[in-house]
């Protein structure tokens, strides 16, 4: 009987961490979506004196504004922009697009990252961004092996998405079960001083949960009543 408890205990956690995993996703995300639009500035600033960059900047801004109202306009227009703009708009477009598609269709949206990132494979912000964005979408049903294939190549010292590429690869290690080497990504990230402080913290807190769901097994043992004689 005690065995069942402990089954229902070790689930009870497991989802509480999957809640705590898919509560910080969007905080990766959020910080993400700031740098792409920082990466959309600074492409327009380079490239202003360009008539057809200006205008792809205005029908960018117009699109992303219809949205919000419209959401298939929007995406009709953002489709537009995907085909006909300037690298640069193009692909920011096409990020949009993927990322309005993700909320309810998932596989596409992973398929449209997958055509970005191979579109985009020589740069790292918004090529590595695609990827990082499939991976989060595939973290919570795709086997592990297939993560690490998406993720490794963004995991590189002095690449811009290696620190939540990290944090995802851990996540996906807990899912499938692997705690050990979910514990040791965490680790690293918790203790690297070069980490976003909120990353390091969240590092911090799936510790702490591991850590109770690993104590709580041996703690029901040394209460269960002895067998009968």
């Amino acid at each position: 009987m005690s065995d069942i408890f402990r089954e229902v205990e070790e689930d009870v956690r497991r989802q509480r961490l999957e809640r705590l995993w898919r509560e910080y996703r969007y905080y990766i995300l959020g910080g993400a979506a700031f740098i792409i639009l920082a990466v959309a500035g600074a492409q327009w600033w380079r490239a202003h004196a360009r008539a057809e960059t200006t205008a792809a900047s205005s029908a960018l801004t117009a699109a992303l504004d219809l949205i919000e109202t419209n959401p298939t306009a929007g995406m009709d227009a953002l489709a537009k922009l995907a085909a006909d703009s300037p690298d640069a708009y193009r692909t920011i477009a096409m990020l949009r697009q993927a990322a309005s598609l993700s909320e309810k269709e998932a596989d596409a949206a992973v398929k449209l990252y997958d055509r970005i990132a191979g579109e985009r494979e020589d740069d790292p912000v918004l090529g590595g961004y695609a990827r990082l964005r499939a991976a989060i979408l595939l973290a919570d049903k795709a086997p592990l092996a297939d993560i690490e294939a998406r993720l490794q190549p963004l995991m590189g010292n002095n690449l811009p998405w290696r620190y939540a590429a990290r944090e995802v690869l851990a996540y996906a290690a807990l899912r499938s079960g692997d705690r050990e080497k979910a514990r040791e990504r965490l680790e690293q990230l918790a203790a690297d001083l070069l980490a976003p402080a909120g990353l390091r913290d969240r590092a911090q807190r799936l510790l702490a949960q591991m850590d109770m769901a690993r104590a709580a097994p041996a703690q029901s043992s040394a209460t269960d009543p002895a067998p009968a004689p």
